[in-house]
């Protein structure tokens, strides 16, 4: 009879640890390859796979110098208290490992340098999974046009050209 317990127990236990095991995966058409700093938004989607419960919480965490924009699309509440460690609160479960939840966001990238290597972290429960920040644009400043407000410059004079 003690035997029984322990296989039951082990049963239960082995059990939970599936029905609590989540798996993220981010397939390469999900990110830009690049995002500029100071310029427009950047979409983002990842692919949340089941079993997953509702109300699990999903946790982002970008880079510094990143920043939360907007939710796009998800069966997902979003709380950006901290633009740079969202809570997303599943609003549906999923049920088994081939059910899907695809989630869409915007980031904005600040116009100070990212810390090297940036990452973007997500995790739920003891499941975290990380991938790399894509590749950073620097916008450069064009000049087309330039007045001069003097009718002569002397030699090795100056000129304001503002």
């Amino acid at each position: 009879m003690n035997k029984l317990y322990h296989w039951l127990f082990f049963l239960f236990f082995i059990l939970g640890i599936g029905v609590n095991a989540q798996n993220f995966t981010i397939t390469s058409g999900d990110m830009p390859s690049s995002v500029v700093a100071c310029g427009d938004e950047a979409t983002f989607r990842v692919n949340v796979f089941g079993p997953l419960p509702s109300g699990s919480k999903i946790t982002l965490a970008l880079p510094a110098q990143v920043g939360f924009a907007s939710l796009v699309s998800g069966d997902v509440t979003v709380d950006a208290t901290n633009p740079s460690n969202v809570v997303m609160t599943t609003t549906s479960a999923l049920a088994g490992a081939g059910d899907r939840m695809v989630i869409e966001y915007t980031v904005k990238t600040s116009c100070e340098a990212l810390p090297a290597s940036p990452k973007i972290s997500y995790a739920t429960g003891s499941v975290t999974k990380e991938i790399d920040y894509p590749a950073v644009e620097y916008a450069l400043l064009e000049v087309t046009r330039v007045t001069q407000t003097a009718t002569s410059v002397p030699v090795y004079g100056t000129s304001d050209f503002t």
